[in-house]
């Protein structure tokens, strides 16, 4: 059997099946495929009447779509090598997180017999912001290489199964079909600017806006903090966005959280300025909720302590502001609370 090292080629199969968002259960397939010399990577999803296509190689990471006259190239900001491609395809020989840091990051493993091989069974589960994640690898035994991969996430706010994620399918070292890491042919190659799509604002707000901002979030905080309805609203304006939560359900989240905490402070410390808000329906997917005029992603350094000691969490969170006649106020808030709630049990 060829060593780590000699990997030469992969392929594998990705599905990804969401449960929540939309309302009913879909499902879209990749199809991956990778090459370490000289190293490149592409994906290509089939959605029946159109495709989208990604490429990354030495130049950097190229996208088009049947709908597409051109390919949106984006060149790489470090070096591409083989090394870096490793992770997709071979699991890690000390994938061990150290113990004050998140333990239950930590994977756990068994031999099992799976389809008539023998291989190494990976898993572990772990809140990640509002998502209970749980993932399981399949392994080669002498090879590290993947055989194949399940990751599921579960809403804690919800309760409902958020997304299922299945690779399978992995071959290696066989020859690829060809023309996988090439572009669309007649389509020309394009580097959008995207610099003005979400430009950093917070350093250049002038002193009485950055003043406004952390009044408001402080507001808020304390309300929160207190669940104290009416003085939350106050910080609110709750129908600026129809995708965003109402305040119903804010007056619910509220209540779960009653008396939990003796401390709950946002510092903020940058912000942007952007025409969208990103609602979370995964952990690394999001509907994009359009506002009218513009919004101010402020990003918070978030420090949350319970009542008894020794329970403090910190990180961030994200508020999104809009200026009104009587100043700023709240429009959405995304925030980690379970894997607060869950860091400080």
């Amino acid at each position: 059997m060829k060593s780590v090292e000699n990997v030469e080629t992969a392929a594998w199969t990705e599905t990804s099946t969401r449960w929540e968002q939309p309302a009913r259960e879909y499902t879209l397939t990749w199809q991956h495929w990778l090459r370490t010399n000289p190293p490149a990577e592409s994906r290509h999803i089939d959605f029946g009447s159109s495709w989208s296509h990604d490429i990354t190689d030495e130049r950097g990471h190229t996208h088009s779509a049947s709908t597409w006259k051109m390919c949106h190239h984006h060149p790489h900001r470090s070096p591409y090598t083989s090394e870096s491609l490793s992770s997709r395809v071979l699991f890690p020989t000390s994938p061990e997180t150290p113990a004050h840091q998140r333990p239950e990051l930590n994977w756990r493993r068994e031999a099992v017999d799976y389809d008539g091989q023998s291989l190494l069974h990976w898993f572990r589960e772990y809140v990640q912001g509002n998502f209970r994640v749980s993932e399981n690898i399949w392994t080669e035994l002498r090879t590290r290489r993947i055989v194949r991969k399940e990751c599921r996430q579960t809403n804690l706010i919800t309760g409902k199964l958020a997304e299922v994620e299945v690779c399978d399918r992995y071959v290696y070292d066989e020859e690829l079909p060809p023309g996988v890491f090439e572009a669309p042919a007649g389509k020309p190659f394009v580097t959008p600017d995207t610099s003005d799509i979400m430009p950093e604002v917070w350093d250049t707000l002038p002193e009485e806006d950055r003043r406004n901002i952390q009044e408001v979030i402080s507001l808020s905080d304390d309300a929160w903090l207190r669940s104290d309805a009416a003085a939350f609203a106050g910080a609110w304006e709750f129908r600026a966005v129809r995708e965003v939560p109402r305040e119903a359900e804010w007056r619910r989240r509220m209540l779960r959280h009653k008396e939990i905490w003796s401390r709950w402070s946002s510092e903020a410390i940058a912000a942007t300025s952007q025409e969208f808000i990103p609602i979370s329906i995964g952990r690394h997917t999001f509907k994009m909720a359009r506002v009218k005029g513009k919004v101010l992603r402020v990003t918070v350094k978030l420090t949350a302590n319970r009542h008894h000691p020794g329970t403090e969490w910190v990180g961030s969170s994200e508020f999104y502001v809009q200026r009104r006649a009587a100043g700023y106020r709240i429009v959405h808030w995304e925030c980690p609370w379970a894997e607060i709630l869950n860091a400080t049990a």
